[in-house]
């Protein structure tokens, strides 16, 4: 979808895929040379970030101190702690609480089993914020139905003229991204969107369209992630 912005973001601010460079950032601690070269200063960045944020938690905690004791203005003299009391008992469980058993038979054990408990990491963990952070986002939908097949009939020709001469497909995504971009500058009122400046509710008119596109990318590992690259000043 369109991604509309008034600048471009900070180098070590990836949005969706914050998830990637944290996969390289472990990659790289572990080895450094499984990491391309020319991502060594953005993952040094990365680090020196994660290394800031670990700071500021640690300054907030010890700047935090014990609540003080309450006071109270009823209470005169020295305030001693309270022993507990002892409680003793000869009572015994009685029969009749004990489950039968059944003679030359044994008590089956508790089960240890526990709840597993995994940090989310990586794609998880940036889809996991994002979903969280879009309870807040304010959203419109708006749905038309339009006529597809001279799409599709001009997919077909743009396809065989590829094959013909430099290789390569395009998809219907393909065609999609470029009809949103050049709708947005037709309509340049829809090319805005809601933001809080100071905790202001504003409306923002970006200079820009910027365009993002999600792509199937092959992980590492085998598995398969989400990336998106984000194309700036994509009028």
């Amino acid at each position: 979808m369109a991604n509309a912005g008034t600048t471009d973001p900070p180098a070590e601010d990836f949005g969706a895929n914050d998830w990637l460079v944290d996969e390289m950032y472990e990659a790289w601690v572990k080895d450094p040379a499984s990491v391309d070269p020319s991502w060594i200063p953005t993952l040094q960045k990365y680090a020196a970030k994660l290394e800031s944020g670990s700071a500021t938690a640690a300054a907030a905690a010890a700047a935090d101190p014990a609540p003080a004791p309450a006071f109270d203005p009823n209470v005169t003299g020295p305030i001693t702690a309270l022993q507990p009391t002892a409680r003793t008992t000869s009572a015994k469980p009685t029969e009749a609480l004990v489950p039968a058993q059944a003679p030359g038979t044994s008590r089956p054990s508790e089960s240890t089993q526990e709840s597993t408990v995994s940090a989310l990491k990586g794609m998880s963990k940036a889809l996991a914020a994002n979903m969280d952070a879009s309870l807040s986002v304010p959203t419109a939908t708006s749905v038309r139905t339009v006529p597809a097949k001279l799409m599709i009939d001009n997919r077909i020709v743009i396809n065989n003229h590829l094959g013909r001469t430099r290789g390569g497909k395009v998809s219907f995504t393909h065609l999609i991204g470029w009809a949103m971009v050049r709708a947005l500058k037709s309509f340049p009122s829809q090319n805005v969107f809601y933001d809080e400046p100071d905790g202001v509710p504003s409306l923002v008119v970006p200079a820009h369209i910027n365009l993002g596109l999600a792509i199937d990318v092959p992980k590492s590992d085998g598995t398969r992630a989400l990336l998106v690259p984000g194309i700036k000043k994509a009028e």
